[in-house]
């Protein structure tokens, strides 16, 4: 149930791994990552960066590239599209957003459910909805690699404060009311298909 699944990832505090997710194209900025890394990666030799998703192999080759120019090749890691993103979330202590624009950052709502702390680009619409800066996340100005960096390691170095962080993420059940969501969006369903919804989302 929710709080087990809690108690789960609360303990996943504990890896060295920081996740970012997302479609590999401009717009997610995953370039940045290898900058971003190389400011704190010599103190942090033992963490390591997944990015997921695909993209086309244009964009991996630039990213790649850029990696490589960096010499991260053993510490950023391009994991592809997962089929279970829960495990992903589970097995991670971290999710950072480089975003230059979201809507409503479904990934953010994802990792903070599964109790990680995030760190974002403050832009404009998305993830201050979401992140509470200090609180269960750090909010970063637009496009500052070394804001982002500075913020990335206080939360590496500081495990107690991962911790915290990670129990703060509990807010956003209460913020998003995603129990009421659910009701609408079956609602929804049953008003476009034409069709019965059990209690379990299950069309009958």
């Amino acid at each position: 149930d929710r709080r087990q699944r809690q108690m789960c990832i609360r303990d996943s505090i504990n890896s060295r791994i920081i996740v970012s997710a997302g479609h590999i194209r401009p717009i997610k900025q995953f370039i940045l990552i290898p900058q971003i890394f190389s400011l704190i990666g010599n103190e942090n030799k033992d963490w390591q960066w997944y990015i997921y998703g695909d993209g086309s192999e244009e964009e991996i080759l630039k990213l790649k590239v850029e990696i490589a120019k960096y010499k991260l090749q053993d510490k950023i890691i391009l994991k592809g599209r997962s089929k279970n993103m829960d495990e992903v979330y589970s097995s991670a202590s971290l999710y950072v957003l480089t975003s230059r624009q979201e809507g409503l950052p479904t990934v953010l709502l994802e990792a903070q459910l599964h109790g990680l702390p995030c760190v974002s680009f403050d832009i404009e619409t998305g993830p201050d909805e979401i992140i509470d800066n200090g609180f269960n996340g750090y909010l970063v100005s637009p496009y500052d690699v070394q804001a982002m960096a500075n913020s990335i390691r206080d939360l590496l170095k500081n495990h107690d404060k991962r911790k915290l962080f990670s129990k703060n993420t509990r807010s956003i059940y209460d913020k998003f009311d995603f129990d009421n969501s659910i009701i609408k969006w079956k609602s929804v369903i049953r008003q476009c298909c034409n069709m019965n919804v059990n209690e379990n989302g299950e069309i009958k």
